[in-house]
């Protein structure tokens, strides 16, 4: 897993400053590249209040994460929100893997 971690890290070090990297709040070993990130960061979880999640949105920076049957888009006061019914591949949310792919598009699709 650290060599894959490796891997991707990579990615996220070559982000132009004016890009975004689109991590996993919830894995330790994606979290901690954000550090390593010339650009912005967005972080998706289901969680919203996970500490990472918590943290980066109070500093006014973009989240994506999971409330009761909606995936939220968040930056500060704002949100956009998308039942999870209207997401087909995620079978109304009852697909874990697939409602975290939904999240990290949504991340990786924001203006």
């Amino acid at each position: 897993m650290e060599d894959l971690a490796v891997v991707k890290r990579v990615i996220v070090q070559n982000v132009a400053p004016d890009g975004v990297a689109v991590l996993n709040a919830a894995d330790p070993m994606s979290a901690k590249m954000a550090a390593a990130c010339p650009g912005s960061v967005i972080f998706f979880a289901s969680d919203r209040l996970h500490p990472v999640m918590s943290t980066h949105r109070a500093q006014g920076r973009r989240v994506v994460y999971i409330d009761g049957g909606r995936l939220v888009a968040a930056q500060d006061t704002v949100e956009q929100r998308i039942d999870l019914a209207n997401i087909p591949l995620t079978r109304n949310g009852t697909i874990g893997f697939q409602v975290e792919n939904a999240m990290a598009a949504v991340a990786a699709a924001w203006p």
